[in-house]
């Protein structure tokens, strides 16, 4: 009987056996959203994210669409007028009610910053440097241009002082501003860096600085020439600085990585620098953190981006970091004791600039990747919505019930499907669902994939967890390779015949098996003759679950042979789901017969025999005249190729009379050895 009949008594004896089953692909699995690293990989819609691991309904936003296609950065006047700085047009608008209105053109690229002192607007630009004046009568003029061709960031000293971060020669330019209105730059201070990206003006004339690549901080005491190091977080940029409540200092970092990308693209992004010298490759910012930096020094970490870099830092009066984000267009919310808290999550891919109002709460948000406005009204969201992350079962799966565990009312329902991400070949999303747990609604499958969509009803309505059931397709078992390799011989289990000669009757079976769903896995092994058509089980070994065995090859003749291994996943499925799965090695020898040396004789002055294997091939022939040391001799046709080999050797000339004997030993390729005596007289 061969092996594939043979897999009916493998699986009886498994399932004959009783063994409780571990848990493997006949149990189900259960996909959670249960904290707010979970929830934070999918989309909201009005909804925010707790730090606790929950859904809440969030406050109402209003989206005010752009001309341009960024919001780089927002100003709020003393009057409560707001104005919104764009590229890529380096246009200047001002927010009126629903509207962005295009009042100002700088004719540069973007307009990256915007402060406002003593009554009047002033705007940074790239990338020629430009600084632009915008009188409290509505003019607008070019201030400076410096001579750099970056302008990150402007702050304020007071009325008639600003301080201008700038790059790619990482230089702190300080810009007198005259009763006239003009403008007068002085170099203040050269980082030890690149960029200065960030920066923060202290009472006194004491200014703040956040470098890129290097990711320093530094300070410029009044009057100093220079800069001194506060921090230094390695190859970084400090995108943002804020005073932290009750002292010290937050600190916004991108960690950089090299990506390739063109000028233009490059410059549609405020995080990104200047390329890396020599590489001729551009760096963009990848991971974001926020960091506490104390008055005494020592930096602490309050929050890690995973995924999102940081564009812009507000802090709020009682200690609320609010972060401005992409990869994934949200706003994050950072409490003093590092709790994070996703408060906004917009369409677009980046959150470039944020406004927070009077009492410290976001007011205004500007997206990049998708010119827009979002402000953020009183009210709660209407209609608020979460997609969730795609949900993998690994394998094509039966979906079955989807469990939410909420308060207050909450809708819910599914999609599924067999693609990463949604697409047309998904199901649509089914019938929405009020009762937990309820059928989850994609139909039989089996789907890999799936999403859910909750819908928070009520302002009160919260989502605490959401879990999914689902059993996976039992996946087929794989051998993936099949092994015989001969074991040394044990101590004294040489034969006769010296070094090198041996019967290695004892060979080591190995086979490498894997589940791709985790199952365990029992083996049978088969062996047979080859070109023959049975199989034979050559291990008896019940609900073998070793990948290995020593097997005693004298139990079969001489000959060659091949080892078939079968995999069965019956410990961890019923039989009408178990699997199995087979592989043959390559043929194989077995020989531990030793060759024979027939017709030996000596005539003449020659010593002629047949030197016969029944298995392998001669490999060796050796003799030894009076016992002196072996020599290697050759066949007639001068190669060891065949089971046959003819020896014709002349002994050598001038042995003295009398009598002698002479011994020929033959190995064949398994290293069995066989010696044979003859006795002659020289007269």
């Amino acid at each position: 009987m061969g092996p594939a009949r043979g897999l009916a008594p493998l699986l009886s004896a498994a399932l004959a056996a009783a063994l409780p089953a571990p848990a493997g692909a006949v149990s189900p699995r259960f996909l959670e959203d249960t904290t707010a690293e979970d929830f934070a990989q999918g989309e909201a819609r009005g909804v925010v994210v707790r730090p606790e691991g929950s859904l809440a309904v969030g406050r109402a936003t209003t989206r005010i669409a752009l001309a341009e296609a960024n919001a780089w950065s927002l100003l709020a006047t003393p009057t409560g007028e707001a104005y919104v700085g764009t590229g890529v047009h380096g246009a200047i608008a001002r927010v009126v009610g629903d509207r962005a209105e295009r009042v100002y053109e700088t004719g540069e690229l973007a307009v990256t910053c915007m402060v406002e002192a003593g009554g009047a607007i002033y705007a940074g630009t790239i990338p020629n440097g430009r600084v632009f004046r915008i009188s409290p009568e509505g003019g607008i003029a070019e201030l400076v241009r410096l001579p750099t061709p970056y302008v990150w960031r402007l702050v304020a000293q007071d009325a008639s002082t600003l301080w201008a971060a700038t790059g790619d020669e990482g230089r702190l330019y300080r810009i007198a501003i005259g009763a006239d209105g003009t403008g007068r730059a002085e170099l203040a201070a050269t980082a030890p860096d690149r960029n200065v990206v960030a920066l923060l003006a202290l009472a006194g004339g004491e200014v703040l600085a956040g470098t890129a690549p290097q990711g320093l901080v530094l300070r410029r005491r009044p009057g100093a020439d220079g800069f001194e190091a506060l921090a230094s977080f390695g190859d970084a940029e400090v995108k943002a600085l804020a005073p932290r409540a009750g002292g010290g200092l937050l600190v916004a970092l991108n960690r950089m990585a090299d990506v390739s990308g063109s000028v233009e693209d490059l410059a549609t992004h405020a995080h990104i620098l200047a390329k890396d010298p020599g590489s001729g490759r551009a760096r963009t910012a990848l991971v974001g953190s926020l960091w506490a930096l104390g008055p005494a020094g020592g930096a602490e970490p309050l929050w890690e981006g995973g995924k999102d870099f940081i564009v812009d830092l507000a802090a709020g009066a009682d200690g609320t970091a609010w972060l401005a984000t992409g990869n994934r267009g949200r706003v994050v919310a950072v409490d003093t004791d590092g709790q994070a808290l996703t408060a906004f999550d917009f369409e677009e891919s980046q959150v470039q600039a944020l406004l927070l109002d009077p009492e410290g709460q976001p007011w205004l948000a500007g997206t990049g990747n998708g010119g827009a406005l979002y402000r953020v009204e009183a009210g709660p969201a209407e209609s608020p919505g979460f997609d969730s992350r795609v949900l993998d079962a690994g394998f094509p799966a039966r979906w079955g019930r989807l469990w939410v565990e909420a308060t207050g009312p909450v809708r819910a329902r599914a999609r599924a499907g067999n693609t990463p991400r949604p697409d047309a070949t998904w199901t649509a999303w089914g019938e929405p669902l009020e009762d937990f747990p309820a059928p989850a609604g994609v139909g039989e499958g089996p789907w890999r994939y799936l999403q859910y969509r909750a819908e928070l009803v009520s302002p009160e309505s919260r989502v605490d967890s959401v879990r999914a059931a689902c059993l996976p397709a039992n996946q087929r078992p794989r051998v993936t390779s099949v092994a015989v390799e001969p074991t040394p011989p044990a101590e004294g289990d040489a034969a006769d015949g010296g070094a090198g000669a041996g019967r290695l009757r004892l060979r080591k079976l190995s086979w490498v098996a894997e589940s791709p769903d985790g199952d365990e896995l029992e083996y049978e092994v088969w062996l047979r003759r080859e070109g023959d058509e049975t199989w034979r089980r050559l291990d008896r070994t019940p609900h073998r679950r070793e990948t290995e065995l020593v097997w005693d090859s004298l139990s079969v003749p001489d000959g060659r042979y091949e080892l078939r291994v079968v995999a069965t996943d019956a410990p961890a499925n019923p039989a009408d789901r178990a699997l199995t799965a087979q592989r043959t090695s390559l043929p194989f020898l077995v020989d531990n017969g030793r060759p024979e040396i027939r017709d030996l004789g000596f005539k003449d002055g020659r010593l002629r025999a047949t030197v016969v294997d029944a298995a392998s091939a001669v490999s060796r022939i050796e003799v030894s005249l009076d016992g002196e040391e072996w020599l290697p001799v050759y066949p007639e046709d001068l190669i060891l190729d065949d089971t046959t080999e003819r020896l014709d050797w002349f002994l050598p000339v001038g042995l003295p009379p009398g009598p002698h004997f002479i011994s020929v030993r033959a190995a064949d390729e398994a290293g069995n050895a066989v010696v044979a005596r003859l006795d002659f007289r020289v007269e």
